[in-house]
């Protein structure tokens, strides 16, 4: 099954976590993710969700059986990344159907890709800003999110019937 996650959808999962990170958090903080909020800096992020999604690919491993970056290709050189171009990229990725076959759960599974490219390029933000406790946290939540991914991959056993 083919997931197709938009850079624009998932740039905005994270400014919405940027919001919420900015009501809660300590005031030392704030800056970091009140930076995320500016338009100017959304062609960094397309950036960075790109290498959050090549990383969670990555880690799917031997899951996939294709990928594309919005046409980008292992064998040419994709030439410079311009940080102003905030036009949304597609990102795909195959992986088997969920549970064995259970293609009902796809929406789920795409939603959980998202979130997990989401904290993955958080923790990069994270780290770019030089917070590296908060980089730590959102290692530790990226994680668990690609765990609960990985789960929903893995076969279900058939039940023993004579």
């Amino acid at each position: 099954m083919t997931y197709s996650l938009s850079t624009s959808v998932i740039i905005d999962i994270i400014r919405s976590t940027a919001a919420f990170q900015i009501m809660s958090a300590p005031d030392d903080r704030k800056p970091l993710f009140a930076s995320l909020m500016r338009d100017e800096v959304r062609g960094q992020l397309k950036i960075m969700v790109k290498n959050a999604f090549a990383e969670t690919v990555l880690r799917l491993l031997p899951h996939v059986s294709g990928c594309t970056l919005d046409g980008e290709s292992a064998d040419e050189d994709p030439g410079s990344q311009d940080t102003l171009d905030t036009s949304d990229m597609i990102l795909r990725v195959t992986l088997p159907p969920p549970c064995g076959g259970r293609d009902y759960a796809g929406a789920a599974v795409r939603r959980q890709l998202e979130q997990t490219v989401v904290l993955q390029a958080m923790r990069l933000w994270a780290l770019a800003g030089g917070d590296h406790v908060a980089a730590e946290a959102y290692s530790t939540l990226a994680s668990s999110a690609l765990d609960t991914l990985l789960c929903s991959l893995a076969t279900s056993p058939r039940p023993f019937l004579r």
